[in-house]
């Protein structure tokens, strides 16, 4: 009797987290709604709430005292079509095969935020200051194990020279499900240097949340026969990271901004448990505790914003965001006990990446407004480094939305679309993750700030 993991349960369960590139690394929605309806073109405007994120010598165009109440709401949708394969019997040597054509199940989050900025000064230190709280990304994706498994049930109950009767397929097939959470609370002040130079720091206090389940098989084949069991590793862990954004912003003229942004790198001290489970004793490990640093990349960006372009009230946006993923160190968990080899450290040897983003917003008159934007973003990953749990593809971007304002206040709204160029992982180079693979976010976005 032999055992042979056909799934295999990786490292790249956790290192998937780095995977999800976007602007500053995370694969969420555009930090606010205007910025969404942009398609994160939004470091040359920078000149509402999300400048906090996005580029914090913008909040010096902030003026009195605003407060704004945060929304959104992503559901992320993913397809793969690809094969899974067991060895079979000794004595026949025929190979068990059948496709997978999976869909992940719709998963909904949302995304809340709370943005403060009081009319007060720091004296000559700083000209305006903030306090904000935003969900940089909620994100994750449930693959059923009924949909990404089902031919092979179908195939392996049915192989060939298979003693009649004999049950082949031993418990239920298992889910491979993912969630990512990180909350930034934010500090911010910033300060006009000299007239149309502005500069702006804020600091980011970060709590990150990881769970994830992922499925897999292992195969015991004796000399006329063989049996498949599932297998289920389960992972969660949080920490609390720290980092820096800062900003500058400079008004050549009335109509022409510039904006120049650099993130630090952040390290989030995760802690929490993981266990791998299984009728297979080889492959069941007991709950144990885990430790792991997570790294967050460095990211920095260019942007430009042109007012009244073309026709008075239309005004274009454009950026460059760069992030630092070559220098990502990779996963090495310390736990209690023993795990896989594979589950204990790799490194993804992923690339830089370079986004690029255009937008345009058009002031219709004193109450409304419409914006349009787009950005592609390239993904850091090879195809050997693919994992279906926190899928990696490479994404074209389309924003829009429209705000609509009072004497005193305003709403935002934003949608957002994350269209998925699709992956193609060849068998010979990603066994596991074969297959072609589409995976799509949707984002619709609702802010309302009132100033007083």
């Amino acid at each position: 009797m032999r055992a042979v993991s056909v799934v295999a349960v990786s490292a790249f369960l956790v290192l998937a987290v780095f995977g999800t590139a976007s602007a500053n690394g995370f694969l969420a929605p555009a930090v606010g709604a205007k910025a969404s309806g942009l398609a994160g073109a939004f470091i040359g405007l920078a000149d509402d709430y999300s400048a906090a994120f996005w580029n914090p010598a913008g909040i010096t165009q902030i003026e009195g005292t605003e407060i704004t109440v945060l929304g959104q709401d992503a559901v992320t949708m993913g397809s793969r079509d690809g094969f899974i394969g067991f060895d079979g019997a000794l004595r026949t040597h025929i190979p068990v095969m059948a496709e997978i054509a999976a869909t992940t199940e719709a998963g909904q989050r949302l995304l809340p935020g709370v943005f403060f900025y009081p009319n007060v000064s720091l004296g000559a230190l700083f000209d305006k200051i903030g306090i904000t709280a935003y969900t940089l990304t909620d994100y994750g994706t449930l693959w059923p194990g009924s949909s990404v498994y089902d031919d092979i049930i179908d195939a392996y109950a049915t192989a060939p020279n298979d003693p009649a009767g004999y049950r082949r397929v031993m418990g239920d097939a298992p889910d491979s499900e993912s969630r990512l959470t990180a909350y930034a609370i934010t500090p911010v002040v910033a300060k006009e240097i000299v007239p149309g130079l502005s500069f702006g720091l804020a600091g980011h206090a970060v709590y990150t949340s990881f769970s994830s389940k992922m499925g897999a098989w292992t195969e015991q084949s004796w000399q006329d026969s063989s049996r498949i069991y599932p297998i289920q590793m389960e992972d969660d862990a949080t920490g609390w990271g720290m980092c820096a954004t800062a900003g500058l912003l400079y008004k050549a003229t009335k109509a022409l901004s510039v904006g120049a942004v650099l993130r630090t790198p952040m390290t989030v001290a995760m802690s929490g448990e993981i266990e791998i489970s299984s009728d297979v004793p080889e492959y069941d490990y007991p709950t144990q505790d885990q430790e792991y640093d997570l790294t967050f990349p460095m990211w920095a960006g260019l942007g430009i914003a042109y007012r009244d372009v073309l026709v008075d009230g239309l005004t274009m946006t454009a950026d460059a965001t760069w992030t630092q993923w070559s220098e990502f160190p990779g996963i090495t968990r310390t736990t209690d006990g023993d795990l896989p080899d594979d589950l204990q450290s790799a490194d993804p040897e992923w690339d830089d990446t370079i986004e690029v983003g255009v937008g345009l917003d058009y002031r219709m008159s004193r109450s409304v407004s419409l914006r349009l934007g787009y950005r592609n973003v390239p993904t850091p990953c090879d195809a050997e480094h693919y994992t279906v749990l926190l899928p990696q593809t490479a994404k074209d971007v389309i924003g829009a939305g429209v705000t609509y304002r009072g004497d005193s206040w305003h709403v935002d709204l934003s949608m957002e679309y994350q269209a998925s160029q699709t992956f193609e992982v060849p068998a010979n180079v990603n066994y596991e993750n074969n297959g072609e693979h589409v995976d799509d976010l949707m984002t619709a976005g609702l802010s309302l700030t009132y100033a007083f």
